[in-house]
């Protein structure tokens, strides 16, 4: 993905899937909007003091492969990556406390989860049957205990620490 250092830091940016580095304001942003004058989105890296990513805010956007989401994120929506089903590798910083219902569900080629803190609260059907039995969810080791305790009937043997 592309990486923007602290000078540069702006609200939101991704890489389309022909390799575009568009700067977008999160605020304003469609993504159905965005691709369709832009190209499919590939890539998201968001920066800058986004706390929350809304409901179905990227859902459907079939071509994103990638997302790392920023540090001081605290609320992924319901939906927000709904059917993003291409959708491969997520980065949740420590921050995040609450994912929302079905926020990754349909994502279903979803490979590696990385959490950086202790488990956040997760709504219902989060995460798609089919994408748990092969994705990784790595987490912090210092909270292995935590996430075993809290998420270990669904995802046990998904749980990973580093």
């Amino acid at each position: 993905p592309y990486v923007v250092s602290e000078q540069e830091l702006i609200s939101l940016q991704y890489k389309t899937t022909d390799g575009k580095v568009l700067e977008l304001d999160p605020e304003n942003f469609n993504p159905a909007i965005a691709a369709n004058k832009y190209g499919d989105l590939g890539e998201i890296l968001f920066c800058g003091n986004l706390t929350t990513i809304h409901a179905s805010a990227f859902e459907n956007q079939h071509r994103l492969t990638m997302v790392d989401m920023p540090l001081g994120l605290s609320d992924i929506g319901e939906r927000a990556f709904y059917n993003c089903n291409n959708l491969e590798t997520v980065h949740i910083p420590w921050t995040v406390i609450r994912i929302g219902n079905y926020a990754f569900y349909n994502c279903n080629n979803l490979k590696e989860v990385y959490f950086y803190g202790r488990p956040p609260v997760l709504g219902s059907m989060t995460f798609s049957d089919r994408a748990s039995e092969s994705m990784v969810i790595y987490v912090p080791k210092e909270y292995y205990g935590y996430y075993q305790t809290g998420w270990g009937d669904k995802y046990s043997k998904s749980i990973i620490p580093f």
